[in-house]
Parts: structure tokens; sequence; C-alpha cells
């Protein structure tokens, strides 16, 4: 068994039922870095900083922002839904 820690946070299309920031939330936890951390390595404010979490809303070039302030890679990909045909365009 690997004792490493798993520090792969992927955002797929899969995940959109789920918050956006949730993985970036998880890496905090697990970081132990606060919002205002967060914020300033970012530069921005920290009340902007809560906004963006708690509107779960942001920018992909915020989350690249983030991700770099926290020592990961961003990566966003798209995944083909196996359960729904896809439409033609």
């Amino acid at each position: 068994m690997n004792s490493e820690p798993n520090n792969n946070v992927t955002l797929t299309t899969e995940d959109s039922s789920k918050k956006r920031l949730h993985p970036v939330r998880r890496v905090l936890f697990e970081e132990n870095v606060s919002y205002a951390q967060l914020a300033q390595a970012c530069k921005c404010s920290k009340q902007n900083m809560s906004l963006r979490f708690i509107n779960d809303d942001c920018k992909l070039s915020d989350m690249e922002k983030m991700a770099e302030a926290l020592g990961y890679e961003f990566s966003w990909k798209l995944t083909k839904k196996k359960t729904q045909r896809a439409k033609r365009l």
C-alpha cells in the first residue's frame, strides 16, 4: 500500500454536479492553508477570495492562479458521458 498522499486534483465535466471549488477546498484543508493566505498569494483581497468560495464562482485563470499558489498544477479536461448519446452538430 502506498502511504504517499495523492496530490492530483482534476476537475472534469463529470464533477459538474459538485461544487467547482470543492477540490481547492480539499487542498486548502490538506495543506493547512487559509483563505486569507491563498488570497494574499493570488494578490486579491480576503473578501474577494471568500466570495469566490461562497458563490462557487471562479474563472479558469483564477483556478490556475490558486493551483500555482498552492504548488499544484491545474488541469481541466472534457470527458464524454457514457450514458448519453452525443448530439450531432
